[in-house]
């Protein structure tokens, strides 16, 4: 039991533990909520994003044993923590890849498993080879006091591994950023190049959670630099991490928890269909794009502007375009081609992506529907348009028009 001296003792001491407990707290939470989410419907993808909560929990909770003190469980918990600490850039990166392209390489597994296994265990033997003196001392001269240049023996020997830990973890951050975000990039345009609503199945949010990973990385990097040590004892600037590594914790495993549809649900899609001709000639296009895809014929550029102007017909007449969620495969089985036939008439000849030209007409009709009947209520201009969702309707209105609904409404009753 913890006798305090007096209340503001008291207060700043559960400040401590709100402080230090705040990351761990957030972890543990969407921790059970993805293994829900694994549990009604298990994908790889999920469980891979599933064991990244688990791991950055088990560090947040390893930080809390630091931050507070307890010192019996510090060899238990550093060990734990010098591990941790270098697995789970490597583990959201993987959960980036499964999502975006498919199943990692063996040799992405191991090396997102090498550095934290090598300093771990290194952690690990040490400590054991340590008596209680030796590990007394390391805990208060380097994890507490930073006093590392007087260390000798195991104890010194300890804090070179722990040096070469955040070495390792510094190394790791610029290539999961750079490759991760390179993948989502690429997943967000195959997205919208197959469907024209995209916006709920793109990766915005992840792609938003690695940009304050770029910030959080900076804030990890310098606290790398001081040592927890000078935060240990400084409950203002502990905060300031505790609630940046929260946050980004909190969009990462909400990106994750509302992430539907990855890499799988694209390729069932987009090789749904077979080739077959788009023009009269007996020159046929590529066939459906696909990683595995390595025979190629040449492309006629008159092949491919005969299937624009059909599309741009057809569009015209027929307005599919007002089909909610549609896909570019209804496209081509309208036209009786390939998807991908239809992707290089629109994003190669058009220079625009499937969910930009679809939406850009619809925009149009819906601006088409406000000239003759200002009065109608946006919600049915919306659904005539082919839009289910509010936001996406306003985002593509505001993108299209280069106004809101009601600016464009405005605008035509004055002029």
């Amino acid at each position: 039991m913890i006798i305090f001296a007096n209340e503001k003792q008291k207060t700043t001491h559960m400040l401590l533990y709100f402080i230090t407990s705040l990351p761990m707290m957030v972890s543990l939470f969407w921790l059970t909520v993805l293994i829900v989410d694994c549990l009604k419907q298990f994908t790889m993808s999920r469980a891979r994003i599933t064991i990244f909560a688990a791991v950055t929990t088990t560090l947040y909770g390893c930080h809390f044993c630091y931050f507070n003190h307890l010192t019996e469980w510090l060899p238990v918990s550093d060990t734990i923590y010098s591990a941790a600490t270098l697995a789970v850039f490597p583990l959201y990166y993987l959960y980036i890849k499964e999502t975006c392209q498919g199943s990692p390489t063996m040799r992405e597994k191991i090396l997102s498993v090498l550095p934290s296994t090598a300093i771990g265990t290194a952690v690990t033997i040490i400590y054991i080879l340590m008596n209680t003196n030796e590990r007394q001392t390391f805990i208060n001269n380097g994890l507490y006091g930073g006093e590392v240049l007087s260390l000798t023996g195991l104890p010194q020997l300890q804090a070179i591994i722990h040096a070469a830990g955040r070495l390792l973890f510094v190394m790791e951050i610029l290539p999961v950023l750079y490759f991760g975000a390179r993948l989502i990039r690429k997943y967000n345009t195959l997205v919208d190049n197959v469907y024209a609503d995209s916006d709920y199945r793109r990766m915005d949010i992840a792609d938003t959670a690695m940009k304050v990973f770029i910030a959080t990385c900076v804030v990890g990097f310098v606290c790398n630099i001081i040592g927890r040590y000078q935060f240990a004892s400084n409950i203002a600037l502990l905060a300031v991490p505790s609630v940046m590594f929260s946050i980004l914790i909190f969009l990462v495993m909400y990106a994750a928890h509302t992430q539907r549809n990855t890499i799988v649900e694209l390729k069932n899609e987009t090789s749904a269909h077979t080739c077959t001709k788009v023009s009269e000639t007996n020159t046929k296009l590529p066939p459906t794009q696909d990683d595995t895809q390595t025979e190629r014929e040449e492309v006629k550029p008159d092949a491919i502007n005969t299937l624009r102007q059909r599309i741009e017909q057809m569009m015209h007449e027929e307005r599919p375009y007002l089909k909610p969620d549609l896909k570019i495969s209804d496209i081509a089985m309208r036209l009786g081609t390939n998807r991908d036939y239809i992707y290089q008439a629109i994003n190669v000849q058009m220079g625009i992506s499937f969910a930009d030209y679809v939406n850009r007409l619809r925009i149009d009709h819906a601006c088409s529907l406000l000239r003759k009947n200002p009065t109608m209520p946006l919600s049915e201009v919306m659904v005539a348009c082919g839009y289910s969702s509010n936001s996406t309707f306003y985002r593509c209105f505001r993108k299209f028009a280069g106004k809101t609904p009601a600016e464009y409404i405005l605008a035509n009753k004055n002029s």
